[in-house]
């Protein structure tokens, strides 16, 4: 139950981790909503890529 716990609580800290440097990105650009749905595109992209390398390591 602990281990699940664990990797529940490490998926959650690389959600938020995706989602936070998103939003800092889109931030930055002008004309993009920060709350719309490239925050959402680019976090997916982001939490993909970051799997993706997760596996590979």
């Amino acid at each position: 139950m602990a281990a699940a716990a664990n990797t529940l609580e490490d998926e959650r800290e690389l959600l938020v981790g995706c989602i936070e440097d998103a939003f800092e990105a889109i931030r930055l650009l002008p004309g993009l909503d920060a709350n719309g749905p490239a925050l959402v595109w680019l976090a997916d992209h982001l939490l993909d890529a970051r799997r993706q390398t997760a596996k590979e390591s």
